[in-house]
């Protein structure tokens, strides 16, 4: 169901966004290039400081975790501005039960699952996250034959960003925000945080899962 990759060296520059250089990284070369993964240190720490990235971060670059990682990475000279990744998911993926299940509810055949979507600042509301992720959905599909691309996230506006990119939402997870109201009322609160610039910056507990159906969208 989820597709497989061989854990080789990978640096190629792929393209641009809005100017800035765009490369394809394996993790290979991010353990094997010590001034690239500093920068990555750096930057989780910043962002997603003690989350569950920045922990599977140090454990890959150890080599104590391997998800044969793709990372699409936008550079502006030599430093490293904006980045997504693709893993090849494994059991060792924290949320591999969750992910396997939205799979099968979506009918997946190919899947890989998206993780840590970034920009730092000063480069951030440029429009950099969505052409990132659109540019990886589509070479995904084309140089992987992904179908589809699953991913689970917290943070509100990224969620209105992937679903603003053609992203469905997992309605189990919505319908589960929380115990003391029904699905239904759920789904209102939830249309709230969607539309609401002053929610932008929510998080939710156990996070939302999606997919995009590669071939609907681009194919």
């Amino acid at each position: 169901m989820f597709l497989q990759a061989t854990p080789e060296e990978i640096y190629e520059d792929i393209g641009e966004i809005e100017g800035y250089q765009l490369k394809l990284i394996s993790l290979k070369h991010f353990q094997n290039n010590e001034a690239l993964a500093d920068q990555y240190r750096e930057i989780y720490s910043s962002i997603y400081y003690n989350t569950h990235w920045h922990i599977n971060l140090e454990a890959e670059l150890a080599g104590e975790r391997n998800a044969h990682a793709l990372s699409f990475v936008l550079f502006d000279k030599d430093k490293v501005i904006a980045g997504l990744g693709m893993n090849f998911i494994n059991d060792n993926d924290m949320y591999y039960e969750r992910m396997i299940e939205l799979a099968q509810h979506c009918g997946a055949q190919n899947t890989v699952r998206a993780h840590s979507v970034f920009t730092t600042a000063p480069y951030r509301n440029k429009g950099l996250n969505s052409g990132l992720t659109e540019f990886s959905n589509r070479y995904m599909l084309e140089h992987y034959k992904a179908d589809h691309i699953v991913g689970l996230s917290a943070h509100c506006n990224a969620l209105r960003l992937y679903k603003n990119l053609g992203a469905q939402l997992f309605h189990g997870d919505i319908e589960n925000l929380s115990r003391y109201i029904s699905p239904k009322d759920s789904h209102i609160f939830f249309d709230k945080f969607m539309t609401d610039p002053e929610l932008k910056g929510w998080k939710f507990d156990n996070g939302i899962r999606f997919w995009y159906d590669l071939n609907k969208l681009y194919g």
